[in-house]
């Protein structure tokens, strides 16, 4: 039997025999979520290891979760991190420009009313 792969909210989920696999760019933010319902971090795959009877559990909160912007003061710029990707065309627009060394958009620091006006 070949495990089935799925996208959820971003995550990617993937199910098994007796549990389901469960990977992406913010799970370290449900950390203490999948502890909760006995998950366990495997560092080969990358992945946290949720046990079938906690299934729908980690499922509902997976669909529910909206990661945020954070916004970073560093002197004379701001930086914008997190789940930026949806709002690319705002932040571009507003006037940031992307760093891909920081993974996040910067802005001039007299710009912060109207960065954070956007999360």
């Amino acid at each position: 039997m070949s495990a089935s792969k799925k996208s959820v909210n971003g995550f990617t989920v993937t199910e098994g025999a007796r549990g389901v696999w469960v990977s992406g760019m913010y799970t370290r933010e449900l950390r203490s979520s999948f502890k909760a319902a006995g998950g366990v971090w495997n560092k080969v795959k990358m992945a946290w290891y949720i046990k079938n009877d906690q299934q729908e559990v980690v499922m509902a909160q997976l669909k529910a979760f909206e990661p945020g912007l954070k916004i970073t003061e560093k002197g004379s710029t701001i930086l914008v991190t997190g789940n930026t990707y949806p709002r690319r065309k705002q932040l571009r627009e507003l006037g940031g420009t992307w760093q891909s060394k920081h993974q996040g958009w910067s802005f001039p620091a007299v710009m912060l009313e109207e960065v954070q006006a956007l999360s």
